[in-house]
């Protein structure tokens, strides 16, 4: 893994949750949230989603897990009207393809000052964010669908140090 794909900044999520695209800010909840690939964010399905978890079957590595839902999710989860399968729904109806959530977050985080965040940068903050929460490195693993410590930890090393070390 690269640093590449940076965490995001508050500065930017604040920025991301007020800006003029429903649509991707449904994303920006999904993958700030569940801390999963904009792959599986866009196969999320709300017959996946419980009210309290999402059950996700991960793209890359075929990894089942129930990934608790963030307050902050629900909350947002509950306000939206359910458009049609996806809980991400295309402006035709079905589930967004990929490569359009990179080029639409992409453009929005240039927009917003904070070029060269991508989607996977969320990946990394939701990861340091369980870091910072005080999760172990298994507790990473089972919500970010890591198969070794090796890839949880990469994303602990991300986490806040002042806040670890506090």
């Amino acid at each position: 893994m690269s640093e590449a794909a940076p965490a995001w900044p508050r500065e930017l999520c604040a920025g991301f949750e007020s800006c003029d695209h429903p649509r991707m800010v449904t994303f920006y909840f999904l993958a700030r949230y569940t801390g999963q690939r904009k792959g599986d964010c866009c196969a999320m399905r709300w017959s996946d989603f419980d009210g309290r978890r999402v059950h996700v079957v991960q793209e890359k590595t075929g990894t089942k897990l129930w990934v608790p839902a963030h307050i902050r999710l629900r909350n947002y989860l509950a306000s939206l009207p359910h458009e049609g399968e996806f809980i991400l729904t295309s402006p035709k109806g079905g589930a967004y393809r990929k490569t359009s959530v990179t080029n639409l977050v992409c453009s929005i985080a240039s927009e917003l000052g904070f070029k060269g965040h991508s989607p996977h940068g969320l990946r990394h903050l939701a990861g340091a964010s369980l870091a910072e929460a005080g999760c172990t490195v298994p507790q990473i693993m089972a919500v970010l669908g890591h198969l070794t410590e090796k890839q949880a930890l990469h994303y602990v090393r991300q986490a806040n140090r002042i806040r670890l070390g506090e």
